[in-house]
């Protein structure tokens, strides 16, 4: 008699198999939905993080031009594209150097590279237009996509 209800008390403090199955499926359906939210946001702060970074650029570009410190050449007509290395793009454009130390000066960072393209990096496109400069930032890699002002 007593060997029955030892054994009956063994079987009470564990989980069965079948407990420990369900749970694992359980917690693998629960994994299989919260993985894809969780990069679809990753990728998202990542697009939210250039557009801040190219906000950035803007209005440090407008800036130095309001205040006459980027060299934009003597013609008013005139337009002008600065690039900003990103981590695999070197710029040798020695035009682009000067003005591109005055904006990291102004901004007081020079590791401004895109969060969401690895191989990408910013380009900001000025047109002076007769004293009246309209100014556009690009994301340029994989796909050319105006960040600042947005579309």
């Amino acid at each position: 008699m007593k060997k029955v209800s030892i054994r009956s008390e063994r079987r009470k403090k564990g989980f069965t198999l079948i407990e420990l199955i369900i749970v694992v499926a359980i917690i693998g359906i629960l994994a299989a939905i919260a993985i894809p939210n969780f990069l679809a946001i990753q990728r998202k702060v990542r697009v939210q993080a250039d557009v801040s970074s190219a906000k950035n650029i803007y209005d440090a570009t407008a800036t130095m031009i309001a205040e006459n410190t980027l060299k934009t050449g003597d013609d008013p007509n005139k337009a002008f594209s600065i690039n900003f290395p990103g981590r695999r793009f070197k710029d040798n454009n020695e035009n682009n150097k000067d003005n591109l130390k005055m904006i990291y000066k102004y901004l007081k960072n020079d590791n401004i590279y895109p969060q969401s393209d690895e191989n990408g990096y910013f380009n900001v496109y000025v047109n002076l237009n007769n004293g009246k400069p309209e100014i556009v930032v690009y994301l340029i890699g994989d796909k050319t996509k105006q960040l600042y002002p947005e579309i």
